[in-house]
């Protein structure tokens, strides 16, 4: 067969020496234990992020990806159009590592010196890909091979209706997710993906009218992106007011990787523009600020979202319009 061959004694009795030997490969952390409980990163693997608009997926993901580099050095190659453009998605992973922003009017305002001091970090972990040829609409791919060849640790989609599929449908979508787990798998290189679900129907309203959490089936395709996902998560909230965002562990194979059915609670610091889960009594957060000696400080300093966000046209999360 072309392409395949049976598994030789020699070569299984070694690979199963080896697992006897070491034990299985564990994900890796994604900075928040609580969440490690549930989900972790398989180096090899992908995972797919989805949930309503304005529920918070960028943000977690941003959280992660920020963990990824501080923890283990990791190096991603973002393709994530619907979050604005590099501009943007350069000032917020700034913001992120520093806690200083770059919107005017606010006494945590990031510096030049401190923006410059910050920038070699930022570029060095994380490269942002953008269209110069506006007739073109990038592959999937075209986008994961680039990564591949480039000797990134992981690719970044966000979201998926921006991507060229050629026609799509579900044939389309069975081939292009079974592909891409391969090339993960063969390539141990870590495939993120955003994807919007399909606008909300009765059924995705539970008995006393509240909005449900978007799952795998909300998607276009969901059976497709069900059987082909490894792991799945969605990210809610119950109104646009909440300060709550539910990160729902929807499916996470292999079993190392994580546990699916499970839910966890999450805050933001929208000052720090970090993630943070509270854990005794206390804000933990993923990783610390580049400036450490603030960061004592900013914990423990309560959260004034309202405070923070008077007097400035800037959304929560820009990429997204609300459905509350």
């Amino acid at each position: 067969m072309n392409g395949f061959k049976e598994i030789d004694f020699s070569s299984l009795s070694n690979d199963l020496n080896k697992l006897l030997k070491f034990g299985e490969t564990p994900g890796l952390s994604t900075g928040h234990k609580a969440i490690d409980e549930h989900y972790t990163i398989m180096e090899a693997g992908v995972t797919d992020i989805t949930g309503w608009p304005g529920s918070g997926k960028t943000l977690l993901l941003d959280d992660v990806l920020m963990a990824q580099s501080q923890l283990y050095g990791k190096k991603h190659l973002l393709y994530v159009p619907d979050s604005g453009n590099h501009q943007n998605v350069y000032a917020r992973l700034l913001h992120k590592l520093t806690g200083k922003t770059f919107r005017k009017g606010y006494d945590n305002r990031i510096t030049e010196v401190e923006m410059y001091n910050a920038m070699g970090w930022i570029y060095e972990h994380f490269k942002v890909v953008v269209k110069t040829d506006f007739k073109y609409r990038l592959t999937p791919y075209d986008f994961w091979h680039y990564a591949i060849d480039e000797g990134f640790d992981s690719a970044v989609i966000d979201s998926w209706n921006y991507m060229n599929h050629k026609g799509g449908g579900t044939d389309y979508l069975a081939e292009v997710l079974s592909y891409r787990n391969e090339l993960a798998e063969t390539n141990k290189i870590h495939f993120f993906t955003i994807i919007h679900p399909k606008n909300p129907t009765a059924q995705n309203y539970d008995k006393d009218g509240k909005l449900m959490e978007a799952d795998q089936f909300s998607l276009m395709g969901g059976s497709e992106w069900n059987n082909n996902g490894k792991s799945i998560l969605s990210i809610h909230k119950e109104s646009k007011d909440s300060p709550l965002y539910e990160l729902h562990f929807k499916k996470c194979k292999p079993d190392i990787v994580g546990l699916a059915g499970g839910k966890i609670t999450f805050e933001h610091d929208w000052r720090l523009r970090r993630v943070y889960i509270w854990e005794q009594g206390k804000k933990q957060f993923a990783v610390k600020t580049m400036f450490a000696e603030q960061q004592a400080e900013i914990e423990e300093a309560p959260v004034d979202e309202n405070a923070f966000y008077s007097n400035s046209s800037f959304s929560r999360e820009e990429d997204d319009s609300i459905p509350f």
